[in-house]
C-alpha cells in the first residue's frame, strides 16, 4: 500500500514522498463505507410495506404471464413503487462529516427524497449515482424514499426492477478526493520500477502527483490471484493495477509485452433465475466456472455493470471489455425529446470517471449493434463519424490509456462508405466473419469479433441423428441437440468460430 498523509499540512508536503505501508483496518478514520440496510418497500398498487433487502428486485419472483414479453422473461417488471429507509442521527448519520449515499443501479428511472427535499435520481438505470445527505439532515430520525418506475423502459432482455444493486452510505471527514475525480495511471514500467501518475481533484483544489514502485509485479490474466495496490490519500483508499497492453493491427492483443488471445463471454447483468438483484457470490462462483473453462475475459453486454462486477474480475484476472450502451434510443432511458449527443456524452464521462482505475478495463465500448445512419438515413439513433468522433472525444478526455471501440453488425460497406468508424481506435464486429471483411476494408484498424457462436443446446440432450446443419433441429423431440453444432441464423457453431481465431492471428480474440 502506498500512502500518503491526510492533514492539510501534510498533503502539501508529501505530494511526492510515498511510503510503502501496510494497514488491516478496514475503515479509514476519515472515511468509512458500509451498507445502507433495514429497507422497506411497496409497490404502487400495494397497500402494505414489506422489509426487503438491497439489492432487490421486485420482479423475478413473479408471477409469470405466459403472454408477457417473452424477450424480458414474461416476468412483471414494469411498473412502478417506492423503497423507504429510516437513518437515526446520530447514529447512522454522523454530523460533522459528509454523508452521501451512492446508489449504484436502480432500475429504471428513480428519485430520492430526504425529509420531504428530492435530491437526485437517474434516468439510466445502469449507471449509479449519489446524493449529499449532509446539508439536510435533522437531529433524530430522518426519513429516505426511492421512488422507481420502469413503465416507459424497453429492453431487449430481462432488465429487473428496483434497486438492484447496493446502496452505500459514504461518510467522511477533513479534506478529502471529490467522488469520480482520481485517476491512476500507470506510466513508465520496467522489472526494476513503474512511475505511477495521480491526478484528482480534492477540497483544496486539483492536484497532480508521481511514484515509483520498485520491483512492480505486474496485473495479469496468467496469474490465479493477479497483483493490486492500493493508494491510500488524504485518508481514502483507492485500488488499481500495473500492467501494459495493446491492441495491434497485426498481432492482435497484446499484454504486458505478449501476445494473448482474448477469450471472452458476453454477459448480460442479469443472474439467471436468481435475477437482476446482484449477488457477489453467485457472481464469483460464474466467473470461476467460467475460468475453468477458458475464458479470460468477459463483455459487459450491453450495458454499464456492477462495479462490483469489476472488482471481481480484478481480484480473479479477467480482462473486461466495458460497454455503456446497447442503443442509444429508450433502451438507454433517453426520451425522444432528449438530445442525442448531449445524453449519451453525460453518461459516458459518468462511466469512465467511475470505472478507470480498474487494472481489468481494456476497452470502453460506445454501443452495441446500432444502425449505421449511412445505411439508413431514417435512423435518427444511429451512428455517424460525427457522432462516433464526438463519443470518443468524450472518453479520451477522461481517459487515454484505452481504446474506444463500438460492438457493429451494420453492413461493413455501409460504415466504410460513410467513414464512421474511422476515429475509433478499435472496431469489434459481430457474427458473419464481419471483421474479416473490415479488416480488407480497413487494413490500418485493429479488430476484434466482439459477439461470436450463439450457440443453442439442450443440456444432456442427445439426438438419435447428429445434427447435419445449424438449422437441423430435434423438432420431434421439441429439443436441441448438446453437441454444439445448432444456432441461430445470425451465428455459427463455437468450433468454426475457434479456429478462425487460430487462423486470423490479427484479430485480438472474440467474445462468445
Amino acid at each position: 500500500m502506498h500512502r500518503i498523509g491526510s492533514t492539510v499540512a501534510a498533503f502539501f508536503a508529501a505530494l511526492s514522498v510515498f511510503s510503502a505501508v501496510a494497514r488491516d483496518e478496514a475503515v479509514s478514520r476519515h472515511e468509512t463505507r458500509k451498507l445502507a440496510r433495514g429497507w422497506e418497500f411497496k409497490l404502487a398498487d400495494a397497500s402494505d410495506w414489506q422489509k426487503v433487502e438491497v439489492p432487490h428486485d421486485w420482479a423475478i419472483a413473479g408471477p409469470f404471464d405466459p403472454l408477457g414479453e417473452g424477450e424480458t422473461g414474461k416476468l412483471p417488471w414494469k411498473g412502478s413503487g417506492t423503497y423507504r429507509l429510516t437513518l437515526e442521527s446520530p447514529g447512522e448519520l454522523r454530523p460533522g462529516w459528509t454523508n452521501e449515499l451512492v446508489f449504484e443501479g436502480v432500475m429504471a428511472r428513480s428519485r430520492v427524497v430526504f425529509n420531504g427535499r428530492e435530491l437526485g435520481g437517474s434516468d439510466y438505470g445502469y449507471m449509479g449515482y449519489r446524493v449529499d445527505l449532509t446539508p439536510f439532515i435533522k437531529p433524530g430520525k430522518n426519513e429516505l424514499r426511492v421512488e422507481v418506475d420502469t413503465l416507459d423502459h424497453r429492453s431487449r432482455w430481462y432488465p429487473g426492477a428496483g434497486i438492484y444493486r447496493r446502496v452505500l452510505l459514504e461518510q467522511s471527514f477533513g479534506p478529502r478526493v471529490l467522488p469520480d475525480t482520481m485517476a491512476i495511471v500507470a506510466g513508465e514500467i520496467s522489472p526494476a520500477a513503474a512511475v505511477v501518475n495521480v491526478s484528482c481533484e480534492t477540497t483544496l483544489g486539483p492536484t497532480n502527483f508521481s511514484f515509483r514502485v520498485e520491483n512492480p509485479r505486474l496485473w495479469d490474466v496468467a496469474d490465479a490471484e493477479p497483483k493490486l495496490y492500493t493508494l491510500e490519500f488524504m485518508g481514502q483508499r483507492f485500488r488499481y493495477g500495473i500492467r501494459s497492453f495493446e491492441f495491434t493491427v497485426d498481432r492482435g492483443f497484446m499484454l504486458n509485452g505478449r501476445r494473448v488471445e482474448i477469450r471472452g463471454a458476453c454477459l448480460h447483468s442479469d443472474l439467471g433465475i436468481l435475477g437482476m438483484a446482484f449477488n457477489r457470490s453467485a457472481m464469483r462462483r460464474q466467473l470461476a466456472r467460467m475460468k475453468e473453462m477458458g475464458f479470460n475475459a468477459v463483455r459487459t453486454s450491453h450495458n454499464c455493470p456492477s462495479p462490483e462486477l469489476l472488482e471481481l474480475c480484478d481480484e480473479m484476472g479477467l480482462l473486461v471489455w466495458n460497454e455503456c450502451f446497447d442503443k442509444w434510443d429508450s433502451t438507454a432511458g433517453r426520451r425522444p425529446e432528449q438530445n442525442l449527443e448531449e445524453y449519451v456524452a453525460k453518461y459516458l464521462e459518468r462511466f469512465v470517471r467511475r470505472d478507470r482505475n480498474h487494472p481489468s478495463v481494456i476497452v470502453w465500448s460506445i454501443g452495441n449493434e446500432i444502425d449505421s445512419m449511412t445505411s439508413d438515413p431514417q435512423s435518427k439513433d444511429g451512428t455517424t463519424r460525427e457522432r462516433c468522433r464526438l463519443f470518443r472525444e468524450t472518453v479520451r478526455r477522461f481517459d487515454k490509456t484505452r481504446p474506444v471501440s463500438i460492438a457493429s453488425c451494420a453492413w461493413y460497406d455501409a460504415v466504410v462508405a460513410g467513414c464512421e468508424y474511422d476515429d475509433l481506435d478499435l472496431v469489434g464486429w459481430n457474427y458473419s466473419t464481419r471483421y474479416a471483411f473490415y479488416r480488407a476494408k480497413r487494413p490500418s484498424q485493429p479488430v476484434i469479433e466482439s459477439e461470436s457462436a450463439s450457440c443453442i443446446a439442450s443440456s444432456g440432450f442427445y439426438a438419435d441423428a447428429w445434427p447435419t446443419s445449424k438449422y437441423d433441429l430435434a423438432v420431434s423431440a421439441r429439443e436441441v441437440d448438446a453437441s454444439g453444432r445448432n444456432c441461430p441464423g445470425w451465428g455459427d457453431p463455437p468450433d468454426r468460430d475457434f479456429e478462425r481465431m487460430q487462423r486470423d492471428l490479427y484479430c485480438a480474440g472474440q467474445f462468445v
